[in-house]
This record gives C-alpha cells, structure tokens and sequence, in this order.
C-alpha cells in the first residue's frame, strides 16, 4: 500500500541508511508499488498519527496503466 500522512510524526527506518522521519502531507510505500517488490523498511510512528492508506488494487483502478 501506499501510506500519506494526513497528521503526525513517522519515522522510516531502511537498514544501512540513516531514519528518516516524514510528517504531515508525506507519503510513503510508494516504492513498492511501483516495483512490486517486498518493503526495505521499517515505519514507526513517533506521535499519534492519522494516515490514508491506498492498496495496489485500489490505485490501479483509479490510474490503470500507469501503475
């Protein structure tokens, strides 16, 4: 899925890369979608957060082809 954070703090933790933490209007797992591949990350939340979620299937009816 494809994860935007509507409010809060998240940190991404990718092994051998320093955490990255994204807050509100960032997005990630976007990689994955595109790729189709298994995640390289890990994402925590650092503060209560709100996100919307977006799976493979349900962004593949609303752009077709261009996934």
């Amino acid at each position: 899925s494809l994860y935007i954070i509507l409010e809060g703090l998240i940190e991404i933790d990718i092994p051998g890369k320093p955490p990255l933490q994204l807050t509100n209007g960032d997005s990630f797992g976007e990689n994955c979608l595109k790729a189709n591949k298994i995640r390289s990350g890990t994402a925590k939340c650092l503060q209560k957060a709100q996100l919307l979620a977006i799976s493979r299937e349900d962004l593949k009816l609303c752009l077709g082809s261009q996934l």
